[in-house]
């Protein structure tokens, strides 16, 4: 078994905090037993983590384009200050 940190948004943490006050069950077990139901076909799970990731890959792709054509902008200004 391995062990992951993961940052959730409120939304969740409230389900996961009320169902741990009415059962007693923490939030690592909830989500642990959430995964497992939704983990049932290994080559679908394998599908939509890698459709995921490619768009997470995407979203950095563009962010870096970003950022490279403004330093390009940059010097072809002759803006060279803090390059």
């Amino acid at each position: 078994m391995a062990y992951v940190n993961i940052w959730i948004d409120e939304p969740l943490w409230s389900t996961l905090d009320e169902i741990h006050k009415d059962t007693g069950i923490n939030k690592a077990k909830q989500l642990q037993h959430f995964i497992k139901y939704h983990n049932r076909n290994n080559n679908v799970t394998k599908a939509f983590l890698y459709n995921a990731c490619a768009n997470e890959m995407l979203n950095d792709a563009k962010s870096v384009n970003a950022k490279a054509k403004s330093l390009i902008d940059k010097v072809k200004k002759g803006d060279t200050n803090g390059v």
